[in-house]
């Protein structure tokens, strides 16, 4: 069993609100990609066990860690290494590939439906997830019950930059719409590189890309396959439900049951453990 599922074990025998108090704490430590994953959760570890050992002598979590939950575990945060860059490409990539199935998907329903879109709504439709992505790490700590001050402003901040990047983005002056032969070769570029990126990678992070590369090389030409076809579009639409379900699944368990090690043989070994 990995040292991820150990833990969220351990915090299952944490009880009322000792538990509520340990799910705001470690979540907060695994919000920060920034340090490294397994030295991170060897700290969840070890503050469970204590939790865990405090909850039976009839101690509560706020009383043996702190009332400030947030400042203690910046301290600790502060003592951690940094995340290797492929972790980040670890924790990233399922994410990447997901946002570009939903785009994917629906290019395809527009295609399906006959209408026409212009390159500012795909763009609309693909920039804002991503943004959501990236200013999500803003909002980290407002979960806890004493808000510090750079919490509330790192959240204002991203609040700010939602609202001027929606500004922005739907300011956007209109295209002329595309053609469903220029979508369909646009798809099909999209679709060729991610076949190769995923391929590539797969040499080197095995079990994090290759599921990706045989997603896109059955489920690319088999949409294609699909549209060109003259089946129903009710059993077309749900096909296509089916793989964006498909691919959401997959993105949830790697991000969840893909952990990694960063050891530096003669370098740049990368192993990743299930």
């Amino acid at each position: 069993m990995d040292l991820l599922t150990k833990n969220d074990q351990r915090l299952k025998e944490l009880h009322g609100f000792n538990r509520n108090y340990a799910e705001t704490l470690v979540g907060y430590l695994r919000a920060h990609w920034g340090k490294d994953a397994l030295a991170r959760e060897d700290t969840i570890a070890d503050l469970l066990v204590d939790m865990v050992a405090a909850q039976a002598d009839g101690i509560a979590s706020k009383d043996h860690f702190g009332k400030d939950p947030q400042a203690a575990a910046d301290e600790i945060l502060a003592e951690l290494p940094p995340a290797p860059k492929a972790q980040w490409l670890l924790q990233l990539w399922p994410l990447f590939n997901a946002l570009w199935v939903l785009m994917f998907v629906y290019a395809d329903a527009i295609i399906l439906s006959g209408e026409t879109v212009g390159l500012d709504i795909l763009w609309q439709q693909l920039a804002i997830p991503f943004l959501f992505i990236a200013v999500a790490p803003l909002f980290r700590g407002i979960s806890f019950n004493q808000i510090k001050t750079k919490t509330k402003w790192r959240a204002s901040i991203a609040v700010v930059l939602i609202i001027a990047i929606y500004a922005v983005t739907f300011l956007l002056p209109d295209t002329s719409p595309l053609t469903s032969d220029q979508l369909q070769i646009g798809l099909g570029v999209v679709v060729a590189a991610l076949i190769v990126c995923n391929l590539g990678l797969s040499f080197w992070l095995r079990r994090l890309t290759l599921p990706w590369f045989l997603y896109w090389l059955i489920v690319g030409p088999s949409v294609r396959a699909l549209i060109g076809a003259t089946l129903p579009v009710a059993l077309v639409v749900v096909l296509l439900v089916v793989f964006m379900g498909a691919v959401l699944a997959l993105a949830i368990y790697q991000s969840k049951h893909l952990h990694f090690v960063f050891q530096a043989q003669g370098g740049k070994q990368l192993h990743v453990n299930q």
